[in-house]
């Protein structure tokens, strides 16, 4: 069983997806142990950090079709700052539906 000192032992997308699962599934987090726990948790994270970069690696793609005269624009900076945070919300998403 992991044990851990703190109730917040990890960080980030590790840490909501760990209070997550305390939440849904009490019992296998109670049997798995810390190490499996962790490998798990940063498998899941890298999971999330792919799905970003893919998300918005699409997305600058479809911007770029479209326009593109906005890549090296101040309206560029926008664009990317709204791709990149809707990426992030999709792949919390996916994440949390895993």
């Amino acid at each position: 069983m992991a044990k851990f000192v703190t109730s917040r032992p990890f960080s980030g997308v590790r840490q909501i997806k760990f209070e997550q699962l305390l939440e849904t599934n009490p019992d296998w987090v109670a049997q798995v142990s810390e190490r499996e726990l962790e490998d798990y948790l940063y498998e899941l994270e890298k999971r999330y950090q792919d799905r970003c970069h893919q998300l918005v690696e699409e997305n600058w793609e479809k911007v770029l079709a479209a326009d593109p005269t906005v890549q090296g624009t101040a309206a560029a900076i926008t664009v990317g700052e709204t791709i990149s945070a809707r990426a992030r919300e999709i792949a919390m998403s996916e994440l949390l539906e895993a």
